[in-house]
């Protein structure tokens, strides 16, 4: 709503003294034009402070003029990167002299703030997440590198703050294992199988497996620009395998009510070693449990090989393999 014309003293005056001589409210602003609300504000006033004239406004008076406001506001608009000292110059030819404080202040009234300008064009930002897009283990310095050929030269700094106004945050790569588009299949194709099974089915199971253990240090790190909720993307982890030196295998086992035994893998692992090691210790930790049991190796073995062996307590046992993973299952009588 716009501010109206205000009323002259004269008016005000007028306004008292019609109240003065027995006049209603609706009586005066009809006899002189006004709103019956303004009159009664001005009667009401002069009851409480016995004067009629505009308070003065609190604090001090703006040193621009509105004129001079939309003078500097043309300009800034027209070039933004104009400083406070060529407005100040630009009033001061206009014939009002300030500050640059007060140049700032008056810029800060009508909603704007000084920022530093930023170093690379959208072109060169769009070309940079362009790059982290396809290759995400893309380092800084090769960004900065591309960026220079296009002809913006910045600093590794500018590139990583550029990126995470974007969205986008270094994060050291995941390691996942090394799985082929069988292994994927089969893995989907065994998780639709199971989808509805019950929890006393899952309860019955035994889950075995092998783990690499580094005895000296751990592997290097990579870092990649990714956004949250990425992390496991195939384009943001590092794919990694079950072999190399300074390390130890272990193999072990657990299940709902507890863990079983835990085996060291000495040198290289065949059929006849892994058949030893879960005849050794797969089955006496499924006695000890009591637990009818499928657990997941990452070994690959022949299909439906059947063990002939003469295992005390043990009905049958059967070893398959299912796409690099697998699966003993053992019925204990």
């Amino acid at each position: 709503m716009t501010k109206t014309k205000e009323l002259s003293k004269d008016v005000r005056d007028k306004i008292v003294d019609l109240h003065k001589a027995g006049m209603g409210y609706k009586t005066i602003a009809k006899q002189l034009g006004e709103k019956v609300t303004t009159v009664g504000a001005i009667i009401r006033k002069w009851k409480k402070r016995k004067l009629t004239a505009n308070l003065p406004w609190s604090g001090a008076p703006c040193k621009i003029s509105p004129r001079g406001v939309s003078m500097i506001m043309r300009t800034v608009r027209n070039q933004p990167r104009t400083t406070r000292e060529e407005l100040v110059n630009d009033l001061k030819a206009a014939g009002t002299i300030v500050t640059k404080k007060t140049v700032g202040n008056t810029l800060r009234r009508e909603g704007l703030k000084s920022c530093c300008a930023r170093k690379i064009s959208p072109r060169g930002v769009s070309m940079i997440m362009r790059t982290v897009r396809n290759q995400p283990r893309t380092t800084r310095e090769e960004l900065v590198n591309d960026l220079k050929a296009a002809g913006t030269i910045v600093t590794k700094k500018t590139v990583g703050n550029t990126l995470r106004r974007e969205g986008l945050k270094s994060c050291c790569a995941r390691k996942v294992p090394l799985l082929k588009k069988a292994h994927l299949q089969a893995r989907l194709k065994f998780a639709t199988e199971h989808l509805t099974d019950s929890e006393e089915d899952w309860v019955k199971l035994l889950w075995s497996d092998k783990t690499k253990i580094e005895l000296f240090g751990i592997n290097s790190t990579r870092c990649v620009w990714r956004r949250r909720k990425a992390a496991y993307d195939s384009k943001n982890t590092i794919p990694t395998v079950k072999y190399g030196g300074g390390n130890i295998m272990l193999w072990g086992c657990f299940s709902a009510k507890g863990t079983g035994q835990l085996h060291r893998i000495k040198g290289r692992i065949d059929g006849a070693m892994y058949r030893q090691m879960l005849g050794e210790n797969l089955l006496p930790s499924v006695r000890a449990l009591k637990r009818v049991v499928v657990g997941y190796s990452s070994m690959t073995m022949i299909q439906n090989t059947r063990l002939r062996q003469q295992i005390t307590g043990s009905r049958r046992s059967i070893l398959r393999s299912w796409s690099g993973l697998v699966s003993l299952q053992t019925l204990i009588p």
